[in-house]
């Protein structure tokens, strides 16, 4: 009688939790990992979780993802390594401390409304004691104002910015930027000071200091009124229709007015130049519809708007000089001394009734409509006088941050006309050199300041090299910034709700690189 056969017993499933294994240390150093919880490791790179405590599952992770890091070796992995630590340390208290405030600010929030339900107060008290305990914050607790530049400063470390090679910072002049203490700017500073380098070189934007001088020029009494006639033009439909064909029917030059808009740079000196050269018909139009613009048939006001037009072209011909890229501070603070000079010029003109750089004023003076006497009296008043004069003051006063180095663009811009003597001592050997060499002088007469310096050797001018490095580095404006935000502007509207951040950020890249792709590589590397 044959014998039964057993049943084999299904084989025990393997469970990785039972082995009890333990992290090893040596990982650390050796893939970027470090322990999480009790039974899974992170890795300190991509912040990736990983479940099996396998050397060969990190090991893989490591090879496939982050190979590259094996140009660390030495101390250089070790200090890499204490980086990542750090960063991986800061985002963890960064993201405790914001799961306690949120916590703390909702339990505020409920005691508030409980205090207003209970005393019978309508609701909308609510925002009141918001603004009230924001302000009661801002004095009693203004050091809690500087924890968000603390997290951008440590931004700066994830993205491996090298805090050294920092020359100077441009900012807009926001308080937030540059308290002396709880600053932006001053924590940077301090931050650079501690990383080895040098002292930074800290400015306002001169564009943003241009557009701030620009509005010394305060003629309310003129911008009031054409800022309400345009509104009347365009803001109404009938109105705007019935005014565009009107002057079709007048040919005048132009088919319509132009909104102002305060927070555009170049927006005043179009609005007022349009408006002026359509005068006459704006005037017509306007009685036509029972709204009598008195101002525009009374010759003193419109050599005010004159003279206000042909000021504000000189300022919008200044601002465009300094908007673009690839500007050097050094041009552009040649820029603003070339308008200080020019404004000296058009305040002694204009006193003596020359309107030779005043065309809008010529215009209105040529005008036959006009009594030239009165216009030219007018002009060369007083009034008009101190008003370039104040613009003067305002220029004069600005800029001081560019002032203090202009010793060192002048060098920067050309060291043959410097007087060695005078310049650090580092430098004078070097200038001689320089200044002594044809060569040199052929170099600097045929190519641009970057193209020159570039060619200088190395090992024959190494301070005037280092000199011309940070004079290169420094951005005179926020241009970039401003350019940068105008184009997300443009892109991220309501229309294009389905636009993610990756896109936008791809969108952005591409927008306001410089740099030219390399389009005919891409079937052979990309095959569709």
């Amino acid at each position: 009688m044959e014998r039964e056969q057993e049943p084999v017993p299904p084989r025990k499933k393997r469970c990785v939790g039972e082995e009890k294994r333990r992290f090893q240390d040596k990982w650390t150093k050796a893939y970027f990992v470090v322990p999480h919880g009790s039974d899974k490791v992170m890795c300190l790179i991509c912040k990736q979780v990983n479940a099996m405590l396998k050397d060969f599952n990190i090991k893989r992770h490591y090879d496939t993802n982050h190979k590259t890091y094996d140009k660390f070796t030495g101390e250089e992995r070790t200090s890499k390594l204490e980086q990542l630590k750090r960063g991986y340390t800061a985002q963890q208290s960064v993201f405790t401390n914001l799961a306690k405030s949120g916590e703390a600010v909702t339990q505020a929030s409920y005691v508030v409304a409980q205090e207003i339900a209970r005393r019978s107060k309508p609701f909308s008290d609510g925002e009141f004691v918001r603004d009230c305990i924001l302000k009661v914050a801002d004095i009693v607790c203004p050091e809690q104002k500087t924890k968000p530049l603390v997290c951008q400063m440590t931004h700066l470390d994830a993205h491996n910015v090298k805090l050294p090679s920092m020359v100077g910072v441009t900012t807009d002049g926001a308080p937030a930027m540059i308290g002396k203490k709880a600053g932006a700017v001053s924590l940077l500073s301090e931050k650079v000071a501690n990383n080895g380098g040098e002292e930074l070189i800290k400015y306002h934007c001169i564009i943003h200091q241009e557009a701030l001088a620009a509005q010394t020029l305060d003629m309310k009494h003129v911008m009031d009124i054409v800022v309400k006639t345009v509104n009347f033009l365009k803001s109404r439909g009938l109105n705007h229709r019935q005014f565009k064909t009107f002057l079709e029917q007048s040919e005048a030059d132009f088919g319509d007015v132009i909104y102002f808009t305060a927070v555009r740079w170049l927006s005043r000196g179009a609005t007022l130049k349009r408006f002026f050269n359509l005068r006459k018909e704006i005037r017509e139009f306007m009685e036509s519809k029972g709204q009598d613009v008195t101002q525009l048939s009374d010759t003193k006001w419109l050599c005010d708007l004159a003279l206000l037009v042909d000021l504000n072209t000189c300022l919008s011909d200044l601002n465009v000089k300094l908007q673009g890229h690839g500007k050097l501070i050094s041009t552009l603070f040649d820029n603003i001394k070339a308008f200080q000079r020019k404004l000296e010029l058009l305040q002694g003109q204009l006193k003596q009734g020359d309107l030779t750089h005043f065309p809008t004023c010529k215009a209105l003076l040529d005008d036959t409509n006009t009594d030239g006497r009165v216009v030219l009296r007018h002009l060369r008043s007083d009034k008009n006088h101190n008003l370039i004069k104040k613009l003067r003051e305002e220029f004069d006063h600005r800029f001081s941050d560019f002032r203090d180095h202009e010793k060192s663009f002048s060098l920067f811009q050309n060291p043959f006309s410097c007087v060695p003597g005078e310049e650090p001592a580092e430098m004078q050997f070097e200038l001689i050199d320089l200044q002594e060499s044809s060569e040199a002088r052929a170099a600097y007469r045929d190519k641009n300041l970057i193209e020159f310096y570039k060619g200088l050797s190395p090992s024959t001018y190494p301070a005037l090299r280092k000199h011309a490095i940070r004079m290169v580095s420094l951005f005179g404006s926020t241009y970039i910034c401003e350019r940068t935000f105008s184009t997300m502007a443009i892109n991220k509207s309501k229309l294009r709700s389905r636009l993610t951040d990756g896109h936008l950020h791809a969108v952005l890249r591409i927008a306001t690189t410089e740099m030219e792709w390399r389009i005919s590589t891409w079937p052979s590397t990309n095959p569709s």
